[in-house]
């Protein structure tokens, strides 16, 4: 299977994605994504869709790898993950139906490297690559094991 490239656009930060509800608060705050929020869920999803139609569902092991351009020095780019890789997994439809998505579920993500870019243009965006082949990395490994060393 080929590797998947994706551009979106920034998606909002993650302290304003999620705001709380109330409704008699007899069962606590309940927090419900935010109007901006589901507007970029809304265009990311449309660009995640046009993607994965027609393509088969990866369904194995899976590595991304993204570059994330700021417009500033802001924000920090841990914020960008999490609702990034969320728009990949297909969704329920409201007709019961399933959209298209590029993973089966987000879970098959192994390995993640993201980098940080500043755009002095201000053009925010993330650009994604989903790959199936993913790199053994042992980076806990002792480079030292199995070798003779004399003191």
């Amino acid at each position: 299977m080929s590797d998947v490239d994706v551009t979106l656009a920034m998606p909002p930060s993650i302290n304003s994605f999620h705001r709380g509800y109330c409704r008699r608060c007899r069962a606590g705050v309940r927090l419900i994504l935010d109007k901006d929020a589901r507007a970029w869920q809304s265009r990311a999803h449309t660009v995640i869709d046009d993607v994965g139609r027609g393509r088969v569902l990866i369904d194995s092991p899976v590595a991304v790898l993204a570059d994330v351009y700021f417009d500033s020095r802001r924000r920090d780019l841990d914020g960008t993950i999490k609702q990034t890789l969320d728009v990949f997994a297909p969704r329920k439809l409201k007709d019961g139906t399933s959209s298209p998505g590029i993973w089966r579920d987000d879970r098959l993500v192994q390995l993640i490297i993201w980098r940080r870019h500043i755009d002095t243009a201000g053009d925010q965006r993330v650009r994604v690559r989903v790959s199936t082949q993913v790199p053994t990395l042992d980076l806990f490994a002792d480079p030292w094991a199995g070798k003779d060393i004399e003191f």
